[in-house]
């Protein structure tokens, strides 16, 4: 697990996958549950830097209606993501 670390420091992972490593490793959750759980808050902290990505995932999966803003409609997407999670 040090060599794991050590390669996981050097290879440039995500939020999502620095945060999941420990969470998991300490309340020994599967790998892809560890990601589920730390989603969420990740997606919470980067909607402000990239909030047209965002939006255009809300679109896509249909999670928001027309008249919603772009705010709203990231929101929404958030919610969505936190209960699938």
């Amino acid at each position: 697990s040090l060599m794991a670390g050590l390669a996981f420091g050097n290879a440039g992972v995500g939020a999502v996958h620095a945060l999941a490593y420990p969470l998991g490793g300490r309340f020994h959750l599967s790998h892809g549950m560890s990601n589920a759980v730390m989603l969420p808050h990740v997606l919470k902290v980067n909607a402000p830097f990239c909030a047209d990505k965002l939006y255009s995932v809300a679109k896509l999966l249909k999670v928001c209606e027309r008249h919603h803003s772009k705010d709203e409609a990231i929101k929404l997407l958030l919610a969505a993501i936190e209960k699938l999670c």
